[in-house]
Order: C-alpha cells, then sequence, then structure tokens
C-alpha cells in the first residue's frame, strides 16, 4: 500500500474488531430484529394465506395479495420491560408472534366473490357484494392468527329467517376453528360471547376464550366473529396493559416537536445563506449535484419498496411530492456546506475534490478503510449504549410497522443500500459538512463547540433502531452524534458519511444472517458489499495521483472569488494612482481664495482636475471627464495630464491649448475615447478671466450681489471626437471682467448626475441654488455646502461616478 499507517490508523483499526466484537456478541440478546426467524418465503406464506381463507369460502385465487411483515411493537416494549431483552428475545423466538405477516386482499365494487353457507337445512347465498377488505396475518411460520372480513353489502338473495340460525351452530363453528389454530385450546377459558346482534341477513355473535398470565401477566385471548354460520373473522392475541400507552403517546410528542424545530431551523438558515451567496455569487450549485442524485436514486428505491404494497399510487403521488424537497434539499444544503467548510477546514473536501477528476487515488482508498472502521466503531457503540439502555435505564425499542419494510422489499439488499446512503448522506451533509461547519466558524471556544453539538445531535439518530424513552434516546443519539462530530473532525466527508452508511448496513447485515430464510443470501449480500468497498479501497490507494493533482481543484465560485478579488487589488492600486496625480493642495494665490473637491466613486474614473501656476498674478484652472470607467479610463485621464501640462505651458490661449490637445489625444487614443474638458485662466492683474470648453458641463457665476447664477457655456465639441478641423472651427473662447466676490464654480456630471433611491437626479438648478444660498461664504465652504447637499439627497443610495469640483472666489478688485 503506498501509506504508511499512522499510529492514529492503528488504534482505529483496534477499536473498529472491538465494535464489531461488542456487536457480535451480544446482538441476538440486544435487538428484536435477532429474534425474528422467516422459514417460509413471501410466496410460500401468500400460498398458504390464500388455502387457509379459500377453506372458509373466500375466493382470491384471482386477487393479487399485497404482503408486508410487521411487528406486535406494544408487546415487544411490554415484555422488555418486563422479562428483558434476552429472555423477550428468546419467548419471540420459541412462542409469541411479536413478527407477522399481514397479507390483504382489496376488491373495489365486484360480485366476482361469492360467500354460501348453510342454515340447518337451508342454503343461503350471498352476493352482487360491495367488497372492502379481505385481511389475514400469519406468524413467520405460517399460522393464522388474525382474520378480518369488512364489506358492504348491496344487493342479496337470502332465503332463510334470522331466527333460523341457532347459537349451537355458531358456537359450533367458532369452536372448531379455535381447535384447529389453538393446539391448547383446551386450557382456555370460554369468558364472553356478545348478545345477538340482528343483522340482516344474518345474526352477528362473538366468542371469545381468554387464558390468564400465561407468560407475563398478560392475558392471551382467541376471538371468533361470525355472521351467521360464516366467519368473518378472528384474533389470536396477548394482551398487554396500556396499549398504547400514555407514555408512548408522550415520547411520539416529544419527538414530533423535535422533528419540527430541527427541520425548521435548519431550513431557514439554509434559506438565509442561500439568499446572502447567491447575492455576493459566493455559491457553487454545481457542486451539490452529485450528492443530490445520489439521494434523488437512494429515494426511488426506498420508494419502490412501499410501492409495491398496497395504494401504491398513493405512494407514487407522495414520492412525486417529497422528492424535489429531499433530493433538493440535499444539493442545497451540499453546496452551502461546502462553500462554509472551505472557509474553516478544507480538508474536509479534499476526497471529494479528488473524486471530480479520477476514482483511484489513495486519499479515496484511505477515506474508504477509515470510513469502514469508523463504521463498526459507530456499531459497537451504539451496541453498549443500548445494552446500557436496556438493562439500567428501562429503555425499550419502538419498532413501527415500517420498520421492517427493508425485509419486504422487492430485493432487500437494494431497500437496504438505498436506505443507508440516503441516511448518512442526508445525516452528514446537513448536520456536519453545513451545520457543524457554521458553529466552527462562529464558535472559537471547543466546549461551547461541543456542548452546542450535543444539544443538537440529541434531537439526531443514526440509521439504525432507536430506543424509548425520549430522555434516554436523546442521551444516547448525543453520545453517538459526539462520536460523529469527532470523527468529521478528524477525517473527511467521505470517510464520515462511509463510517455512517457502513454502521446500517452492517447491523442489517447482522440482522438478516441471524433471521435466516430467505434473508440470509441478503445477508450475505450486504456484507459482500462492505468486502467491494476494501477491493475498492486497495485499488484506489494503489493509483499513482499526486497530492497536488488533488489539491489543485477550486471551485467556480472561488475562482470568481478571487478574480473579483485581483481586480478589485488593481483597482485599489489605480485609484491611488489617480488620485495621486490629482493636486495635493489647493494653490495659494493672492486675491483668490480656491477650493477644491473630489469623491471618487467606488471604482476608478476618469475625472481630472488641475491648477496651473502661469505667473505671479495668472492661474489656470482645467477640469475634465474621460469617458468611462475603470482602468482605462483612469489610463486616459492620465495621458491627458501629461499632454495638457505640456501644452498649457507654452501657449497661452485656452482655446489654442485646447485645439492642440485635442489633436495630441486624437492621436493617440483609441476610436470611441473622448474627454469633456473647460479651461479657464485668472488674469488678476488685467482682472480678466478667459475661458474655453471642450463639450464639458457649463462653468456656473455668481456675480457679486447677483440672486442668480449664470452658466457660462461658450461653444466646443469634446476632444477625441475628430482630428482637429472641425474641433478648431466650433470651440469658443470668451473673455469675462473679474470683480470682487464673483464666484465660478467648475464640477463635472458626477455632481449633477448624483442619483437617490428613487434614480431621480440631483440636476443643475439644485446646483444652481446650492451656490447662490452659500455664495456669501468662503470657497471651502460652498464646497461643503454643495457636498452636504448631495449627500442629504442620495442618501444610502451608491456612488456611481466620480464627483469634482472646484471653486473660485475672487478677493479684491
Amino acid at each position: 500500500m503506498n501509506w504508511k499507517h499512522s499510529r492514529s490508523d492503528s488504534l482505529l483499526l483496534i477499536f473498529a474488531f472491538i465494535g464489531l466484537f461488542v456487536t457480535v456478541v451480544f446482538f441476538q440478546s440486544l435487538f428484536p430484529e435477532a429474534a425474528l426467524r422467516v422459514p417460509l418465503k413471501k410466496q410460500e406464506i401468500v400460498k398458504n394465506g390464500e388455502d387457509f381463507v379459500q377453506s372458509f369460502g373466500y375466493d382470491v385465487a384471482s386477487i393479487p395479495a399485497q404482503i408486508e411483515l410487521r411487528s406486535q411493537g406494544d408487546q415487544i416494549r411490554f415484555l422488555n420491560r418486563k422479562v428483558g431483552l434476552a429472555r423477550t428475545n428468546q419467548l419471540i423466538q420459541d412462542s409469541i408472534p411479536a413478527f407477522y405477516w399481514r397479507l390483504h386482499w382489496r376488491l373495489e365494487e365486484s360480485d366476482s366473490l361469492q360467500v354460501s353457507f348453510s342454515s340447518g337445512a337451508q342454503e343461503v347465498d350471498i352476493h352482487d357484494f360491495q367488497t372492502e377488505s379481505l385481511e389475514l396475518f400469519l406468524t413467520t411460520a405460517g399460522q393464522p392468527i388474525f382474520m378480518e372480513y369488512q364489506m358492504e353489502s348491496d344487493d342479496y338473495m337470502i332465503d332463510y329467517t334470522p331466527e333460523q340460525m341457532s347459537y349451537d351452530i355458531q358456537y359450533a363453528a367458532a369452536r372448531d376453528l379455535a381447535n384447529s389454530i389453538l393446539p391448547q385450546f383446551h386450557h382456555l377459558w370460554l369468558t364472553t360471547e356478545n348478545s345477538d346482534t340482528m343483522t340482516y341477513p344474518a345474526v352477528d355473535r362473538e366468542f371469545m376464550w381468554e387464558r390468564i398470565k400465561p407468560i407475563a401477566s398478560e392475558s392471551v385471548r382467541f376471538k371468533v366473529n361470525l355472521t351467521g354460520d360464516k366467519i368473518t373473522g378472528f384474533n389470536k392475541e396477548f394482551i398487554v396493559p396500556a396499549s398504547p400507552s400514555i407514555e408512548d403517546k408522550r415520547q411520539g410528542v416529544y419527538e414530533g416537536i423535535g422533528f419540527v424545530l430541527k427541520y425548521l431551523f435548519i431550513a431557514i438558515l439554509a434559506l438565509y445563506y442561500f439568499v446572502t451567496r447567491l447575492k455576493l455569487d459566493a455559491l457553487d450549485l454545481k457542486s451539490g449535484l452529485i450528492a443530490g442524485l445520489l439521494v434523488l436514486l437512494s429515494w426511488a428505491v426506498v420508494f419502490w419498496a412501499q410501492i409495491s404494497g398496497e395504494r401504491g399510487w398513493q405512494v407514487l403521488i407522495g414520492f412525486v411530492i417529497t422528492t424535489p424537497f429531499v433530493a433538493g434539499g440535499i444539493w442545497l444544503l451540499f453546496a452551502l456546506g461546502e462553500a462554509m467548510t472551505r472557509e474553516v477546514w478544507s480538508d474536509k473536501l479534499i476526497t471529494v475534490d479528488g473524486l471530480r477528476k479520477k476514482l483511484f487515488f489513495p486519499a479515496f482508498g484511505r477515506s474508504i478503510f477509515h470510513g469502514l472502521a469508523i463504521g463498526a466503531i459507530l456499531l459497537g457503540a451504539y451496541s453498549t449504549l443500548v445494552a446500557f439502555s436496556v438493562n439500567i435505564s428501562n429503555g425499550y425499542f419502538h419498532l413501527g410497522h415500517s420498520a421492517l419494510n427493508h425485509w419486504t422489499a422487492p430485493v432487500p439488499i437494494l431497500h437496504l443500500l438505498g436506505k443507508s446512503l440516503m441516511a448518512a448522506i442526508y445525516l452528514i451533509t446537513t448536520y456536519c459538512l453545513f451545520f457543524q461547519s457554521w458553529v466552527r466558524k462562529r464558535i472559537k471556544k471547543q466546549w461551547a463547540f461541543l456542548l452546542i453539538l450535543l444539544l443538537f445531535w440529541s434531537f439526531l439518530g443514526t440509521p439504525v433502531p432507536g430506543i424509548r424513552p425520549f430522555g434516554i434516546a436523546s442521551l444516547q443519539n448525543a453520545l453517538l452524534g459526539i462520536l460523529v462530530v469527532i470523527f468529521f473532525a478528524r477525517y473527511d466527508y467521505v470517510a464520515v458519511t462511509v463510517g455512517l452508511a457502513s454502521q446500517s448496513l452492517m447491523f442489517y447485515g447482522l440482522a438478516a444472517l441471524f433471521i435466516g430464510g430467505f434473508l440470509t443470501f441478503h445477508g450475505i449480500l450486504v456484507f459482500s458489499v462492505l468486502f467491494l468497498l476494501i477491493i475498492l479501497a486497495i485499488l484506489a490507494n494503489r493509483g499513482m495521483a499526486l497530492s497536488s493533482e488533488i489539491t489543485e481543484f477550486v471551485p467556480g465560485y472561488l475562482q470568481r472569488v478571487y478574480e473579483r478579488e485581483r481586480i478589485k487589488r488593481e483597482l485599489e492600486i489605480a485609484r491611488n494612482i489617480q488620485i495621486s496625480l490629482l493636486p495635493r493642495s489647493n494653490p495659494d494665490i493672492e486675491d483668490l481664495d480656491v477650493a477644491s473637491l473630489c469623491v471618487p466613486a467606488k471604482e476608478v474614473g476618469g475625472d481630472y482636475f488641475d491648477f496651473i501656476l502661469l505667473g505671479p498674478k495668472k492661474l489656470g484652472v482645467v477640469i475634465g471627464d474621460v469617458s468611462g470607467k475603470g482602468i482605462p479610463a483612469a489610463f486616459y485621464m492620465t495621458l491627458t495630464k501629461g499632454l495638457f501640462k505640456s501644452q498649457a505651458q507654452v501657449q497661452q490661449s485656452p482655446r489654442d491649448v485646447l485645439i492642440n490637445l485635442n489633436t495630441l489625444f486624437y492621436e493617440n487614443a483609441e476610436r470611441g475615447i473622448f474627454i469633456s474638458m473647460i479651461y479657464a485662466i485668472f488674469d488678476l492683474e488685467n482682472r480678466k478671466l478667459t475661458t474655453a470648453r471642450a463639450g464639458h458641463n457649463p462653468m456656473m457665476l455668481l456675480r457679486a450681489g447677483s440672486p442668480l447664477t449664470e452658466e457660462i457655456c461658450p461653444k466646443g465639441m469634446a476632444l477625441g471626437f475628430e482630428p482637429g478641423d472641425l474641433f478648431k472651427q466650433t470651440i469658443e473662447e470668451i473673455v469675462l471682467e473679474l470683480k470682487k466676490d464673483d464666484v465660478f464654480l467648475f464640477y463635472t456630471d458626477g455632481l449633477n448626475e448624483a442619483q437617490n433611491q428613487f434614480h431621480r437626479e440631483f440636476g443643475e438648478e439644485r446646483l444652481k441654488r446650492v451656490v447662490q444660498e452659500c455664495g456669501s461664504e468662503k470657497s471651502d465652504k460652498i464646497v461643503q455646502c454643495i457636498r452636504n447637499e448631495i449627500a442629504q439627497f442620495t442618501g444610502d443610495a451608491p456612488q456611481h461616478d466620480d464627483m469634482t469640483a472646484v471653486v473660485v472666489r475672487v478677493m479684491k478688485d
């Protein structure tokens, strides 16, 4: 083998053998199913049943019988508590029919069933029945213990009077049946006989024989029901106290409440994280597809066994309704659990990741070996806890009818495989991969982490028969659950899933071998499957896959997350570069009060502003906006800054600067990229402002003493639209006189196009009003007013564009 057994692997193997030894040695004395014996095949049981009911005149030869194996749960519980498990199992094997076959024939609106019986010298025929059902219980050895014939009569042909049916005739028929079914009939006493019930067309009577305390303080009772001298039902039963008990009902309520709360909590938690992670694109739904398909297949196999019974169409409807929730739920929970597990302990998925690429690799082989050992340990721990529960804490098994479905399935081995695999995937995916990872991410203290999982697992259970009462069952579930938690912390998802599935398979495989009969073959098949898993593990362990090939797998959503993080880092770098290219401080020039505002959006953009000192009393102010966003816009903004600086130093006219800048930009930029820009020169010596505009937002001017804000809008088209001739023809340069307290506002469209949550824009009119209201303040106060008004207008709405503004106030005449 490729891996060396570590010390922990050796200990795991030792405990696995101990677990198997404990289970095998004590299996027959611990578990009621170990006392089940099925010497006859289902076909033989059906044949016995048909022969028996036909001897009473019920013709069912052409009617298919529905068959299922059931248990007398109340009787098993009573005997467990009265004489202990070992003695109970012995009594079940010797004399008490705690397990039985149920045969059921259903006839709907049929007149094919003819019933006839004699009344003295007269023959009585009853036909044209609308029959409900005929039900027969047989021991596993084929002996009848119960029959009931229920029918709705519609049209009768009858030729006798009720008085002609004597008590003696009915008693004789009941006595003959009792003699044929009860070998010790003479030890029973006739305790009751119902008063005559006149039911047209016959007399109904019930005879009952009873014997007290034959075994463990219960009564054995035999009842026979007759219509005329026709036996329509009988029942051989052991009467146990309080059946069903109030205690059992209380346990059912507790389990029901726990069931609802458990699934409601998981459903709400899963739905919340599904929506959250879907919005963040932090979920790979494809990852849960295999788990969902495996559960779907297992679910179909389990339902197949039930469809073979009566009311198959109702079961089929149930399958169609529940499948989206079961398979879809596992699909979703696996995807969520995988995302959470990768955040806290990604090594739990290393085998799952490897299986995406190839089947035979050493990690997969180790996981199977670990899983089989875990299953044996869990089974041994389960057997030990059961022994403690039933022998010391008065626990008992509660076997319902559905608990034996796997033995009456068309192919029991397939039903056991489906049931075990589905339960294992469900438990490990939901409560380890999803819930345990969620708790571990939030609870750092080890004791608190284990306590929460201990409490939660007390409402769960591994896929083997459970015990009662509720308190004992909760303790058993919690202790087994903590073992599962520890194994999941030590090993990986595949190992623990194989462990939980193999625990169930080992248990039912042993049960099948103890039961014997035709189930012996299926018990051998179960252990053959486990042996094939060992062979698969050996083959996988000899695979040549390298560890690096296994660990390289990265889910699609993580790749997208990494890509977004990379882009985010690059944008952050570009934004920092962009900000560093903007003026670090406002110019300090005599007679001008200058303030600026630059609020970058989340992404880098193309807003640009700058100040050019052209002399002691001359200042150039430029502001522009490159089309688009992101890194391309930032790049062209940087290009524009360099080109503008080169032109502004040698050209004194704003118009000439923009004309030359357009030519250079057009030659160096891609088609479709353009820049809007406005450039103004404040000449304080000559008291004038010269400006030109290349398709940018108009400059706003608030004259001293004026109540209105003007828009200064010289003609011009954006830079980069065309090589130069048309640009030169359209661009206009204007000159304005400078006066004391004149306020000039240069801005980009990030201000006027800022939107609120209703997608309404701030607009130029609001911007003018802010300048008017704050125009008497210093430039930095005006800038602050503009920023506050926009923030109040947009509220919590995200900022989609850079907001850039420059305010210049003239201080002296």
